[in-house]
């Protein structure tokens, strides 16, 4: 089977902005930057891997979809949609090593 038979979900991606509430406060909001993306959401293992001064936070799903040409995840500043479900991107790998998929470890929220 190809990897894009294996794309058995559909995801939105997110980017965080502010805006102005109606009180004048800044508030952090979510905008849809990329809709309808075939994906593959699956549980991970593992727990806390700590490296000299940095510490990754326990990944609960690793997501596997097609590289957006032009688009690169800053983690941090992006998160993904799956059904009412939202997931913190924490770390994004050029899973294929040719650039044609990307594996993302998320953490889900809340």
């Amino acid at each position: 089977m190809s990897f894009n038979g294996l794309l058995n979900s559909i995801c939105s991606i997110q980017i965080k902005t502010k805006t102005q509430d109606t009180a004048g406060q800044m508030v952090e909001t979510w905008a849809t930057v990329y809709s309808n993306i075939k994906c593959r959401l699956d549980t991970a293992s593992g727990g806390v891997k700590s490296i000299p001064q940095i510490i990754y936070e326990k990944a609960t799903h690793i997501l596997f979809m097609n590289i957006i040409k032009g688009f690169s995840f800053d983690t941090g500043k992006y998160r993904v949609v799956i059904g009412n479900k939202n997931y913190e991107v924490i770390l994004v790998a050029n899973a294929g090593g040719n650039f044609s998929h990307w594996q993302i470890a998320l953490t889900i929220i809340g």
